[in-house]
């Protein structure tokens, strides 16, 4: 949030109009309605780890089995995340998309990790908050080297796809769509629809990277 009320102090400067405007001006330019939504969103950011390792947090309306089942059961992360086809085993294979490996890490009603054959890893991981909520800690990490890979890249659009970081680090599109999909887990929990647009999200992120590398 720093960073945000440095720009709309900086518009203030700029433009010479009073902090309030200046703050749904800097919300609009990043395409959100008001500086309300802007800071909401802005609060439900990843957060960084260290320099290849993200972790998105939600609390989820759900007891801690039904959780384990939403995040390993093949046709729930079919549905709130993307099509998935697993092994549910230590060792056993999993295939998303556009990226495949193996279970590295299954610890019932607790943790599962996907590790990927390019390297690298997402986790998932529940703890129990009470009887009917449950935290839920989306982990990401890259490994040292890792590039945007070229399918992302090819032809024009290549929005929120900078390694403002260099290699091995997030970019924007790619925390976008871990945003997208860890607001859409809580939204799934509670039988609701998810809400919000990608493209704000990598505009925000992709000004939030550079504004973290700057320094």
């Amino acid at each position: 949030m720093e960073y945000l009320v440095e720009l709309a102090r900086g518009e203030c400067a700029k433009q010479g109009i009073d902090l309030l405007s200046a703050k749904e001006k800097v919300s609009h330019m990043f395409g959100f309605e008001d500086w309300e939504n802007l800071k909401t969103i802005a609060q439900r950011c990843c957060e960084v780890l260290d320099t290849n390792t993200i972790r998105f947090t939600r609390s989820l309306e759900s007891n801690i089995s039904h959780a384990w089942r939403l995040i390993t059961d093949q046709e729930h992360l079919s549905t709130w995340m993307f099509e998935t086809k697993l092994d549910l085993k230590v060792g056993g294979t999993f295939e998303f998309p556009t990226w495949k490996g193996i279970i590295s890490r299954l610890e019932h009603l607790s943790c599962i990790r996907f590790t990927a054959e390019a390297g690298g890893y997402s986790q998932f991981e529940i703890s129990q908050e009470d009887d009917s909520r449950t935290t839920a800690n989306i982990t990401d990490y890259l490994p040292d080297g890792m590039l945007v890979p070229d399918h992302l890249t090819e032809g024009t659009e290549v929005f929120g796809m900078q390694q403002h970081g260099g290699p091995g680090t997030h970019w924007a599109g790619l925390l976008a769509g871990w945003h997208s999909g860890s607001d859409s887990l809580e939204a799934y929990a509670s039988n609701r629809e998810a809400s919000g647009d990608y493209r704000s999200l990598v505009r925000l992120y992709d000004a939030l990277l550079i504004a973290r590398n700057r320094d």
